[in-house]
């Protein structure tokens, strides 16, 4: 068993992820992070942390969305 708490404040997860309290709240209140509200503080789940601050998998760029990027570009060229 660890010592790190199970749910974290915002002002934790800001220290943690080296963004502002502020910048935390939005993402509780865009649901990037879900919370609970216990005796009026907002808590996240540690595991939503370390979820939204992990490195995205290698393969995270899809080929696809490169694809109609330039498919766009072309069109953009074409019609000028």
């Amino acid at each position: 068993m660890t010592d790190a708490p199970e749910y974290l404040r915002a002002g934790a997860i800001a220290c943690l992820s080296g963004a502002s309290v502020r910048t935390v709240r939005r993402w509780i209140a865009d649901e990037l992070l879900p919370s609970v509200k216990v005796r009026g503080m907002r808590l996240v789940p540690r595991k939503a942390v370390e979820r939204l601050l992990s490195p995205a998998p290698l393969d995270w760029a899809e080929p696809e969305v490169e694809i109609q990027q330039e498919q766009l570009v072309r069109r953009t060229r074409e019609s000028t």
